[in-house]
């Protein structure tokens, strides 16, 4: 009986075992990685967490930032939390989030409500690059691979 309930206990608890415990959730994810990057930087689980997310990031920072006014150190450090996002759509663990959506209407806002153009730049900087990590997320997907053979 004390095999079995240790067996089980071994098959519950592997995740934690083995140092693959679920992420926290995505606001809280995005809220540690924006205290990090205002301090001038960010972690490797900040940045770990943040990959796994995509555009949940993007409706985590609405939600964060909803009704506040932003500045340009505000919009730099969001702008560092979307990129991060985007390293690899690969890995976003939900599919639905790996397409853009909220991040580029995010990222639209943050144009609107800035007049420093160094800061445009990057903003629209990162559009082109959210949005061509996830045009070539996309390409590969529809492409079959190939597994190479003797010629």
């Amino acid at each position: 009986m004390r095999i079995l309930l240790l067996s089980f206990i071994l098959v519950v608890q592997s995740g934690v075992l083995f140092g693959q415990s679920d992420p926290i959730d995505a606001e809280g994810a995005v809220r540690q990685a924006l205290k990090n990057t205002s301090q001038g930087g960010y972690t490797s689980t900040d940045q770990k967490e943040l990959e796994w997310l995509g555009d949940a990031s993007a409706v985590a920072l609405t939600k964060i930032v909803g009704g506040k006014v932003v500045d340009g150190r505000d919009i730099e450090s969001m702008i560092l939390v979307i990129n991060l996002s985007y390293e690899d759509p690969r890995i976003v663990r939900a599919a639905s989030d790996r397409q853009p959506r909220t991040t580029l209407l995010l990222l639209r806002y943050f144009e609107l409500v800035t007049g420093d153009a160094r800061l445009k730049a990057k903003i629209v900087d990162t559009e082109r690059y959210v949005a061509d990590r996830y045009a070539n997320f996309a390409r590969d997907a529809r492409e079959p691979t190939s597994i190479p053979g003797p010629k």
